[in-house]
């Protein structure tokens, strides 16, 4: 009962800060919301496509780890991101909330940059399992795939923290935080529009690069098993020629005796 007294209370207290965020204000509150969630789609589209499409190919070339890592097809990881798209425009906009609140009960000389990284890391794995569990309905895919995603979950956090700071100071002409460059913010409104616009193609062309990608492994895999099973079938017919027992023809003389003809008798 007390965990659940603490839980609710938590969830107050969340609300209570959001409210305070934005000032009761439905503007602002659809600008950052926007803001957060181009952010979040920005990085994770394409570090998610590469984890799901290439990286499974490119290792499972290894035979001691072989078939280890999940292998999904762009079709199904299109799908899959498709799918996800609504929760991770919410899920951006409750990541950057949740990470102010832990920036500024964060203690120690740790960089904020290091801190936005290790918060993703505690997000990303907690966030991830569950769609890759429904995904795969198997506990050690959807283990495996959660566990070595941690690295990404980091350098997603590390830049999520960067990307959504610049994000909201460019959309909701927001104060710009420490991890904004003074050089970078101190440019004219239309380059750093520019510039949150050129993340957001990139970010495009990142990823139909991955799918791409992908799909060229594939069918080189394809070709390859084909070539392997030609070559096995012609070896089969190799075989069984070189093994095949000749064949002795006869023919009936007139004095009705037989006599062998062939060259092999």
């Amino acid at each position: 009962m007390e965990k659940l007294n603490n839980c609710k209370k938590q969830v107050f207290d969340f609300v209570d800060f959001l409210k305070e965020y934005h000032n009761s204000d439905l503007k602002n509150f659809s600008k950052d919301f926007l803001a957060c969630g181009l952010s979040a789609l920005s990085l994770a589209t394409p570090m998610y496509a590469f984890l799901e499409t290439v990286f499974p190919k490119i290792v499972n070339k290894i035979p001691e780890i072989s078939h280890f890592f999940p292998d999904m097809t762009s079709e199904d990881s299109i799908e899959l991101r498709l799918g996800l798209s609504p929760f991770i425009l919410l899920g951006g906009y409750i990541a950057d909330k949740l990470r102010i609140k832990s920036r500024r009960k964060a203690k120690g000389n740790n960089s904020i940059g290091h801190h936005d990284g290790s918060f993703g890391t505690k997000l990303g794995f907690l966030t991830n399992i569950i769609p890759y569990g429904i995904k795969f309905g198997d506990l050690s895919k959807t283990g495996i795939l959660t566990s070595f995603s941690i690295p990404i979950y980091y350098v997603i956090g590390r830049a999520e923290g960067f990307t959504m700071d610049f994000f909201k100071h460019v959309i909701k002409n927001e104060a710009p935080t420490e991890r904004i460059p003074k050089k970078l913010w101190e440019n004219s409104r239309k380059i750093k529009i520019s510039l949150a616009g050129l993340i957001f193609a990139t970010s495009i062309a990142l990823t139909a690069g991955v799918y791409k990608t992908s799909d060229y492994l594939s069918e080189s895999k394809e070709k390859k098993e084909e070539k392997v099973g030609n070559l096995e079938k012609i070896s089969l017919r190799n075989d069984a020629f070189h093994f095949r027992i000749p064949l002795k023809d006869y023919s009936a003389p007139a004095d009705g005796l037989r006599v062998c003809n062939s060259k092999n008798f």
